[in-house]
Parts: structure tokens; C-alpha cells; sequence
């Protein structure tokens, strides 16, 4: 049995008692129900059957590492717009050639100088700091000339970022809209502000190449037509969507 549902005086998940889960796990718990997933990420790809698409979900509305590993295992994409996102999808396995980080990756290492094009994985570079003077206690140096390390991050008027991997990515994700050039394309943007507005030029020269934007913001929601804008949050915006697709 799928789902949430009471059986023989019980609530249960996918036919486990909920409260058997408590009780393996202590409380407060947060539960999901792997069959509902995969019903609603069907019932998505059921709406846009027959014609092209990707479906990429995004971690902004939940990271659970579980969660990921389901979505992954079903096909999607990830969405991911932040450092702990984008660690979060590649601890869950999602390919790392699919990533787009816009304004690099704190995983990443580069030189400060720079002394070269260098850029090198972070992992075992956990920052120890002192707690009584905030200061770490040992600066990862680069490995080439010796200097102090930084994280290979676009930072305000950084005229010291090494932005080749990035480009790459770039270069890729450029290359998925060459391909998809003649589809009818959907942009859903979900919370992206205007103090850092990457998000928001991609979906509108996605806009203006021809490509339908909806932008859900409970604040900024403003667009010019023929595109939409919608004054909510990411999850009320989305269910008001389906409320009005199923509604015909």
C-alpha cells in the first residue's frame, strides 16, 4: 500500500507504521513516501508526453540525501543554485557533467595570485578553525608556487577568478539550448532575486529567444508580457499552477 494511509488503526507509509519508524529513528522525524514521488514525477512526465523535455528538480525545496538518490535513480536532473545544493547532488550521485555553477564552486580550489590556470578539488581541505580567535588554524596552499589557496569563487569585482571550469559548464549547458533550439520551451523560475540576478537574465533571454517564463516570487515577481509572473512562494506558485492546469 502506497502512501500515507491508516490501516488496522495505524498511519502508515508505504505500508510501514509510522510509528514503527519513530521508533527505529527517535523524533522528531521527517517521513517521505518514495511511492507518491514517483507517482507525482510520473504524472509530470505524463503532462509533457510528446514533447521534448527535461525534468530537473530542485534542491532549494528539499536536499534530503534519500530524496536525491530516488529522484536520481528516476532520471531527473538537479537544480542546483548554491554551494550546499550543488554538494548536496553530487553526495546523491547526479552527474557532475550536468552541473552548471554559475559563480563556481566552493569545492574548488585556486591559486590566490593566481600563478596559473590551475584548479583543483577541495576535498580534504576542511578549514579547522580556532573558536576563541575565528582564525583557521592552517590555510591550504597551492600546489604549484607554495601561495595561500582561495576558493575558486566569482566573487564582486574578482579580477583574480579562474572561470575555465565554469566556462566549460557553461559551454555544455549552451550546447543543451542549441539543441532544444526549436522545441517549445517552459521556464519556471522559482525565488530568484534581484541582488544577484543570474537567474533571472537566463530566464529572460530564454524569454526573449522565445521560450514561455513563468516567475514565481512572493516579492519580485515582476515580467514583462507575454510572459507570467506570480506573487508567491515556490510551493503555493507551483500548486496554484497545477490547480489551474487541471482545471483546464
Amino acid at each position: 500500500m502506497s502512501g500515507f494511509t491508516w490501516r488496522e488503526g495505524q498511519l502508515t507509509c508505504d505500508g510501514t507504521p509510522v510509528a514503527e519508524i519513530a521508533g527505529a529513528t527517535g523524533t522528531p522525524v521527517y517521513i517521505y513516501s518514495a511511492a507518491l514521488v514517483r507517482e507525482a514525477l510520473a504524472a509530470l512526465g505524463a503532462a509533457f508526453e510528446g514533447y521534448p523535455h527535461a525534468i530537473h528538480y530542485a534542491l532549494k525545496a528539499n536536499s534530503t540525501l534519500a530524496v536525491l538518490r530516488l529522484l536520481r535513480d528516476l532520471g531527473t536532473g538537479a537544480d542546483a543554485n548554491s554551494g550546499g545544493e550543488i554538494e548536496a547532488a553530487l553526495r546523491a550521485g547526479f552527474d557532475p557533467a550536468r552541473l552548471h555553477e554559475i559563480h563556481g564552486s566552493i569545492h574548488h580550489l585556486q591559486c590566490l595570485s593566481p600563478c596559473g590556470g590551475a584548479i583543483w578539488d577541495a576535498a580534504g581541505e576542511d578549514a579547522e578553525v580556532d573558536e576563541s580567535t575565528m582564525r583557521a588554524r592552517r590555510i591550504p596552499r597551492c600546489p604549484t608556487c607554495g601561495g595561500v589557496a582561495r576558493p575558486n569563487v566569482l566573487m564582486f569585482g574578482d579580477l583574480g577568478w579562474i572561470p575555465d571550469r565554469s566556462a566549460a559548464q557553461r559551454a555544455r549547458f549552451a550546447g543543451f539550448l542549441e539543441d532544444v533550439r526549436d522545441a517549445r520551451l517552459a521556464v519556471v523560475e522559482l525565488g530568484a532575486g534581484t541582488a544577484i540576478a543570474s537567474i533571472r537574465m537566463l530566464s529572460e533571454s530564454l524569454g526573449a529567444r522565445g521560450a514561455g517564463v513563468v516567475r514565481i516570487n512572493p516579492r519580485e515577481e515582476g515580467i514583462g508580457p507575454p510572459h507570467v509572473g506570480i506573487a508567491a512562494g515556490a510551493l503555493e506558485g507551483l500548486r496554484a499552477i497545477d490547480a489551474a492546469l487541471s482545471a483546464g
